[in-house]
């Protein structure tokens, strides 16, 4: 899809960038040419993906700040290794990796000071071996410091500026972010500080973004509560921190119109605006909107830019400003990207209206819906005849040829003169008929369309009716992964029809009452797989089972007598998790490997070709990239609306009175 397409050209751009800085560095301007990298660095460098290796060069370099030393090292450089002694080594001024032995004069050096140094020391290095890396080394490389003591070493000292707004200058070349300006402290340990995250400390934010997210796709919620990797006291400042520095990069160093990066060349935007450290952040980022959904550890408005917000820090004309932006058609622009790549940063609101733009303009461009061929009723039209007893089979047998492929070629081979029912984007009116067979008195202007679709989700979702649908015990709903026993080889179908319908009502705007269980709203959102954490969603209960089985002693483990398999609900027979899972032990070394293989087995592989057609249905109306903008909390909002009771004050206040009526009158 549009979003694939990008990263892959995102990739693109960043390899060719890469050769462009290797051929820069070549050769020399006298015409000779650099020796090229020896054998022995190369097989050094592709060694560095063990764990032990990272954890102990952690350890080194930020062993905490009460156990540094008084010490000197020299003024780093941004891209150098600060002077810090080599991994391994014992000379305390080892030089910088790829350059010449350092001869800066030294400086005494606080503790704090030499955190800073040891991080960016580890982060050029991890980048440095990364790039020499195949993807499996690197993932190894990015859990070796999920799991160890990076996150929580890089966050003391990120977090620390970003809580005292004061991000270090070093080097001596770095340019701030623009719109800021230096604030020269006048000692020895720094040459300045900007508001937000500067040149200096791209790379190192960078490589924590990823550390940390890729902590959060297996890590649980429990662990997140307890504090791993960092106490939950450091989520609105690390929030704030990834929410800043993205809004930095993605708008303020950005060209309004093409996208285009305006600063100087060595501005941190340059470096990161379409690369893999945006990337990270903006993953990281959105890895902790959809986890504040469920755990509400800070108000949704924290996630939020402070310039789209109210009062001293924002106005409304910021947020218009941003959607008359994002209207605009053609080559994407700066609004477009940061919908993509972070639209947690813009209100809830906003996002919506910015939906339903895009609604309209498919209406007009693909659906031949614009408001004067709607006014003079031009628009293409679906007629149906709707019996009150037979809402769901009348619904299908008229409607579904505008969506099924196979029902659409029975149609035409059924008529075959006559024209084709159009795109269920179109216009639908109907026309119900009672028990009878008598129809009933109205003209559909809108209103019953509404209440069609409402007796048709009540009926086609109802678990006990139809059986294509299961209930939680929290009472959303999701897909029955036992649906061909309950309604035989014709499931599929019937669910890719009612995906549509639903995809209809979203289409239209129009609010169902559909509770939808969290996990499949995710799919529905961006067909991803769900991960552990979804699971609560689903059975919350087996959830913290499944959890308690990670922290039981080993011995206890054991006398579980659990198989590496499950139950499959389509057969009611045994599935193996895992190839000859019916013959593995789950053990105190295997057990989170089989929680997870778990998980992905009731969230995803059970319900995986229902979900697929009901997703498929519900796409041939709505976008996917229309409901990337959305968390799935929000999505149920966008489909369901809040819900709540009815304020009946408020409804009395808003009332407005014509036709002799008054709200004096006994019935106002």
């Amino acid at each position: 899809d549009d979003d694939e397409e990008e990263e892959e050209d995102d990739e693109a751009e960043h390899r060719a960038a890469r050769r462009r800085r290797v051929a820069k560095h070549s050769s020399r301007t006298d015409g000779r040419s650099y020796p090229p990298l020896r054998r022995e660095v190369t097989r050094q460098l592709a060694t560095l993906h063990s764990a032990d290796t990272y954890n102990a060069l952690v350890a080194a370099a930020l062993p905490g700040e009460g156990a540094w030393p008084s010490a000197t090292y020299p003024a780093p450089a941004f891209g150098s290794s600060g002077g810090v002694p080599a991994f391994g080594s014992t000379a305390a001024t080892a030089p910088a990796f790829g350059s010449a032995a350092a001869t800066a004069p030294t400086d005494p050096l606080d503790p704090a000071r030499a955190a800073e140094i040891g991080l960016r020391t580890v982060s050029a290095l991890v980048v440095a071996a990364s790039s020499r890396l195949r993807a499996s080394d690197r993932g190894d490389v990015m859990r070796s410091l999920a799991f160890g003591g990076f996150v929580n070493a890089a966050w003391t000292v990120l977090g620390r500026m970003q809580a005292r707004r004061a991000w270090p200058v070093v080097g001596g070349g770095a340019i701030p972010i623009r719109g800021e300006r230096p604030g020269f402290e006048g000692s020895r340990e720094t040459l300045g500080t900007t508001r937000s995250m500067n040149e200096a400390w791209v790379t190192s934010l960078g490589v924590f973004a990823e550390a940390y997210g890729t902590f959060l796709l297996t890590g649980d919620d429990e662990e997140f509560r307890d504090g791993r990797p960092l106490p939950a006291s450091e989520f609105p400042n690390l929030v704030a921190c990834l929410r800043d520095s993205l809004w930095h990069i993605l708008w303020v160093e950005s060209d309004p119109d093409s996208y285009r990066i305006t600063p100087g060349p060595d501005s941190a935007a340059r470096w990161t605006s379409r690369g893999p450290v945006t990337r990270s952040l903006a993953r990281a980022l959105a890895q902790l909107h959809d986890r504040n959904g469920r755990l509400r550890l800070v108000p949704p408005d924290d996630f939020i830019a402070t310039e789209f917000r109210g009062g001293s820090l924002g106005s409304d004309g910021a947020v218009e400003a941003f959607l008359n932006e994002a209207a605009k058609t053609g080559r994407k622009n700066r609004a477009k990207e940061l919908l993509r790549r972070a639209p947690s940063l813009v209100p809830f609101g906003a996002r919506v209206r910015w939906f339903k733009a895009e609604v309209l303009r498919d209406r007009e461009e693909n659906a031949g819906r614009g408001v004067m061929a709607e006014s003079w009723g031009l628009a293409r039209e679906h007629h149906i005849q709707i019996n009150r007893g037979r809402v769901f089979d009348d619904a299908l047998a008229a409607l579904g040829p505008a969506v099924l492929s196979g029902d659409q070629a029975t149609w035409r081979r059924e008529h075959p003169d006559e024209r084709p029912p159009g795109s269920l984007k179109g216009i639908v009116r109907v026309q119900f008929t009672n028990e009878h067979g008598v129809e009933e008195a109205g003209v559909d202007g809108g209103g019953l369309f509404k209440d069609f679709l409402n007796d048709l989700i009540a009926e086609a979702f109802d678990p006990v009716k139809t059986g294509l649908f299961a209930e939680t015990p929290d009472r959303t709903l999701y897909p029955n992964p036992a649906s061909v026993r309950r309604c035989g080889p014709d499931h599929l179908r019937k669910l890719e029809f009612l995906g549509a319908m639903l995809g209809k009502a979203v289409y239209e705007g129009i609010l169902v009452d559909l509770p939808l269980a969290g996990f499949f709203l995710a799919k529905l959102r961006d067909g991803r797989p769900p991960e552990l954490n979804d699971l609560a969603t689903l059975d919350p209960e087996l959830y913290h089972h499944l959890l308690s089985l990670k922290c039981l002693p080993p011995d206890q483990v054991e006398d579980l007598f659990l198989h590496f398999t499950a139950t499959d609900a389509a057969t009611g027979g045994d599935k193996e998790l895992a190839p000859g899972g019916s013959d593995v032990r789950v053990t105190a070394a295997n057990r989170t490997r089989y929680v997870h293989l778990m998980a992905h087995h009731l969230l995803h592989q059970q319900v995986r070709q229902q979900s697929d057609a009901f997703v498929r249905g519900f796409r041939a109306l709505v976008a996917p990239s229309w409901l990337r903008v959305f968390a799935p909390a929000e999505l149920r909002l966008l489909i369901a609306g809040a819900g709540g009771r009815i304020d009946v004050g408020d409804l009395a206040r808003s009332a407005a009175y014509s036709g002799g009526d008054r709200a004096a009158h006994p019935t106002g």
